[in-house]
């Protein structure tokens, strides 16, 4: 549950660009989660959110390991979702959880 009460939580998927990050991301918005995609190439990215509303999944083309990208990709998915309950990783391991 999110954390403002709702079934919905704000989930940073990394390595969306790959088969494995590309299928949890879907099932993530399946489930009614908000998603931020973030891949370092942005054509496999894109094909996460077709079919889905602009306000439930965002694509963001950075690397994640670089100290400033990562940055610039938590202040936009805080400023376009409100908060990120989530960071996991495209293979399922879960990362990070941000207050």
């Amino acid at each position: 549950m999110g954390r403002d009460g709702s079934g919905s939580l704000v989930i940073v998927v990394l390595d969306g660009d790959t088969d494995v990050g590309f299928r949890r991301a879907r099932r993530c918005l399946a489930d009614g989660h908000r998603v931020a995609v973030v891949s370092r190439h942005p054509g496999g990215a894109i094909r996460v959110i077709h079919g889905y509303r602009a306000e439930q999944v965002m694509v963001i083309v950075a690397d994640p390991t670089e100290p400033r990208q990562w940055r610039r990709v938590t202040d936009r998915v805080v400023e376009r979702f409100g908060r990120i309950d989530e960071v996991v990783h495209g293979a399922d391991a879960d990362l990070l959880a941000l207050a």
